[in-house]
């Protein structure tokens, strides 16, 4: 009995090691406050106190297929994307105006397009970018 116990551990474990990773959400509502290079450390933080001066989008997907809608700090902005296993993610379009828009954000129009996969730290949600050598962080 106790031979069998250790191969039906031994059965599971292997088991469950094996399985791939799955994607994660990203529901919520999340306001990007840095971008980083990742190869060098550097980093770009918008340091504001009023919300209204960031960029904000809510994340809606079922682990697959989502949609993303927010604003700028003077546009209203909307996008579809994709999650695949590992936390890949691609997103599929991404639109409003740019009218107005601060260098700082201006940015992001670009850097949302070349979204390549995402992670989580804690509480910060790391959206990686040009091949997964630059972040974005909410």
């Amino acid at each position: 009995m106790k031979n069998i116990s250790i191969l039906l551990l031994i059965t599971f474990l292997t088991f469950g090691l094996s399985q791939k990773q799955t994607a994660q959400t990203l529901n919520g509502y999340w306001s990007l406050i840095c971008y980083k290079n990742l190869l060098t450390g550097k980093q770009d933080c918008l340091t504001v106190t009023d919300e209204s001066q960031t960029v904000s989008l809510e994340f809606k997907d079922n682990g697959k297929i989502g949609t993303m809608s927010g604003h700028t700090t003077t546009n209203d902005v909307t996008g579809d994307y994709f999650i695949s296993d590992n936390n890949k993610i691609r997103v599929k379009n991404f639109g409003g105006t740019k009218v107005g828009e601060l260098p700082w954000v201006y940015d992001f129009w670009s850097t949302i397009s070349q979204s390549s996969s995402f992670k989580f730290n804690g509480d910060t949600l790391v959206i990686l970018f040009d091949n997964d050598t630059k972040a974005m962080k909410f």
